[in-house]
């Protein structure tokens, strides 16, 4: 099981919420104060590392969740 801190907006409003995201068991889920959300992994995409901008983890439903460690989305299976 693979855990990440990350900030997530929903695609909607600019407003960040402070999740975790969890990859195990065949699901991604992305766990914080008033977010509680699964998705199927494969349909998620990982950004592409650029210099030392945060990196996004787009999520199917339009949300996508940035992280300022450009190491840990690499770790990711």
């Amino acid at each position: 099981m693979s855990v990440l801190k990350a900030r997530y907006f929903d695609g909607r409003r600019s407003i960040a919420h402070e999740v975790s995201v969890v990859l195990g068991g065949g699901a991604l889920k992305i766990v914080g104060r008033d977010v509680d959300l699964l998705f199927d992994p494969r349909r998620a995409r990982v950004a592409p590392r650029v210099a030392n901008a945060p990196r996004w983890l787009y999520l199917p439903a339009g949300g996508a969740c940035a992280r300022d460690d450009n190491d840990a989305p690499d770790a990711l299976p």
